[in-house]
């Protein structure tokens, strides 16, 4: 009886310190997680961020099936927008290329020009050479043939659109002359005819209302052999030249005379 006790005793004691242990009065027990605190930041970002896909996808499929043709729409849009790029590079390469031919263009232009003013320049270097030979022939003239006055060379060039003339005159004694003999003085004249307003018209250079003393030193010639002079004159607004007739005056007296057509 007594071991019967014992034992009850001890089950008394055994079933105390399971309810201790394991019952409502135990000891509350913490969990806590094993993994660090921005491991869960991270998998909440991902799930939000797959919320946010999902939806969008949702969105879309939803907004598709209400509007069949957005698909395509947005299709072409992008063809479109790929074509545009094309054409702008296609348009910047032709534009390369047409600046390119400009500037060439521009260096033949500038050669051309510089060749044609050295074509121009050797023109004129040959007239004056020819005139050169006419004017020596003239005055190296054979003998037996009297000293005479002569207009060996007159040109009339246009100087620019405004009716400006420039001229050019050179006026040589030529024949047989006597070493002790004076100089020419004399002077010269332009007669200009012209065509103005539909009717003929004629000017003389130097006008007739200029001043005799300008005239005398500006028109005036003093040579033994030769002499070359050069001067411009203009015509009134309208007037087209048609011929430049040069005369050689002395006392008066026409001496020599000399017409270029225009």
């Amino acid at each position: 009886m007594r071991r019967t006790f014992a034992h009850s005793r001890v089950a008394v004691a055994i079933r105390r310190r399971l309810r201790r242990r394991f019952g409502i009065a135990a000891d509350r027990v913490a969990i806590h997680a094993s993994r660090p605190w921005y491991v869960n930041v991270i998998l909440l970002a991902v799930l939000v961020g797959s919320l946010g896909w999902v939806a969008r996808a949702g969105y879309q499929a939803w907004q598709g099936a209400a509007t069949p043709g957005l698909a395509d729409m947005q299709s072409k849009l992008e063809a479109q927008a790929k074509r545009i790029d094309e054409l702008e590079q296609q348009n910047q390469a032709l534009r390369a290329t047409v600046q390119a031919g400009g500037s060439h263009l521009q260096i033949e232009r500038t050669t051309q020009d510089e060749l044609s003013k050295q074509v121009k320049t050797l023109l004129e270097e040959n007239a004056r050479l020819k005139q050169d030979i006419t004017l020596f022939d003239s005055i190296s003239g054979g003998s037996g043939v009297a000293a005479q006055i002569v207009v060996s060379a007159l040109s009339v060039e246009p100087e620019d659109g405004l009716g400006r003339y420039r001229y050019r005159l050179t006026v040589s004694m030529s024949g047989a002359r006597d070493p002790s003999a004076r100089e020419f003085r004399g002077q010269y004249q332009l007669v200009v005819k012209m065509q103005q307003g539909g009717q003929a018209a004629i000017m003389t250079v130097p006008l007739a209302n200029e001043s005799n003393d300008a005239n005398s030193d500006k028109f005036a010639l003093k040579f033994k052999q030769y002499q070359r002079v050069e001067g411009v004159f203009k015509v009134p607004d309208g007037a087209a030249p048609a011929s430049v007739e040069a005369r050689v005056l002395s006392d008066g007296v026409t001496r020599a005379t000399k017409t270029v057509t225009l």
